[in-house]
């Protein structure tokens, strides 16, 4: 099994030509995926595929979208939220009294 890291180069019948990281173009079989699932590749798009390797193209098993910030630019590292315990909130805010 492969993780193919890209952007979607075009779609032609079943399918999807992606244009990974790298630069190289790689052709991936998406038939076996549900219809309504890759109808939401767009050109251009990133896209993360789990596929295996069968002959000279690959077989799609599942994929990941990646999302765009509203630049249109792929966020360098996934948000994180900081939780703070509910003790420590009470005794800081009385803290502050």
């Amino acid at each position: 099994m492969a993780t193919l890291r890209g952007s979607v180069h075009g779609i032609a019948g079943e399918n999807l030509f992606l244009k990974r990281d790298d630069g190289r173009v790689v052709v991936i079989d998406i038939s076996k995926l549900d219809p309504s699932t890759w109808q939401r590749f767009r050109l251009g798009a990133p896209v993360t595929v789990v596929a295996v390797p069968v002959g000279n193209k690959f077989q799609a098993t599942g994929f990941i979208e990646t999302e765009t910030g509203s630049s249109g630019s792929t966020p360098a590292t996934p948000r994180a939220e900081v939780v703070t315990p509910p003790s420590s909130r009470a005794s800081r805010s009385s803290a502050r009294l």
